[in-house]
């Protein structure tokens, strides 16, 4: 018991320095009750962690019995604890979780990728919940939100920006080299609003590819093939939505 009550005073710092390793050891002191770990985790980025080394399966990668019992012991309660740290702590995992595992309650999801404004998250759960028009509808109203804050961003750059870094006639090669010498703040911004538009694009034709598989009917046809030209009207206007070379020449070069 002594031993047990010293890590459980130091679990907190051990899970953050090496969730794996902390992961294993509690397997073997505490396989009779797991929750008193997760008690002992008192701050939320640890209790991520110890969740994620678990439920990723890193943890049986490396142990395949520590994580066969830690896994034993996991219920649905707990996997919506992990849910909703990772909700609120890494928003961007929760896209890619739900859509490779199934051990959540989707109402309950939803609601919490509603409240973080998680929209590729929300949009799969709407869905699998069968409101596939309006997961879609969710998507493109995002990739719209999202191009406008690429806009934002590209016009707060300014036009001699582009006209140092991207000149006419520059080659790929060439381009790739000034990048390397472009303000690390601004461009990692202009990169972070270009990667999330790609993301959501994604999402959307993950949409359609789902649903417009084998049809029963000529109606369910045709209910996928309107969700990839719906897809295809948005990517189409996206240039003209942006406007951005009508604004400035220099700008067409992006």
């Amino acid at each position: 018991h002594t031993l047990r009550e010293a890590l459980s005073s130091k679990l907190t710092d051990l899970v953050i320095l090496d969730p794996l390793l902390s992961a294993e050891l509690t397997a073997d002191l505490f396989v009779d009750d797991p929750d008193q770990v997760i008690r002992s985790l008192d701050d939320e980025e640890a209790k991520f962690l110890f969740f994620k080394a678990v439920i990723s399966g890193d943890l049986n990668e490396m142990d395949p019995v520590a994580g066969s019992v830690l896994n034993a012991q996991l219920t649905m309660e707990h996997h919506h604890q992990y849910m909703a740290l990772m909700a609120k702590l890494h928003p961007e995992l929760v896209y890619d979780y739900l859509s490779s595992h199934d051990n959540y309650r989707p109402e309950e999801c939803l609601q919490l990728c509603q409240k973080y404004d998680i929209a590729d998250a929300s949009a799969y759960l709407l869905e699998r919940m069968g409101n596939v028009t309006s997961a879609l509808q969710l998507i493109l109203q995002t990739m719209e939100s999202r191009m406008m804050g690429l806009k934002r961003t590209i016009r707060g750059l300014g036009t001699d920006y582009f006209e140092r870094y991207y000149p006419r006639g520059l080659s790929k090669h060439d381009r790739h080299i000034r990048r390397e010498n472009l303000n690390p703040e601004l461009y990692g911004k202009q990169e972070k609003e270009i990667e999330g538009v790609k993301r959501i694009l994604v999402v959307a034709l993950d949409v359609c590819e789902r649903n417009s598989g084998s049809f029963s009917s000529r109606t369910e046809t045709e209910h996928g093939s309107q969700l990839w030209f719906n897809v295809l009207d948005r990517l189409i206007n996206a240039k003209g939505f942006l406007r951005l070379s009508k604004e400035q020449p220099a700008y067409a070069k992006i």
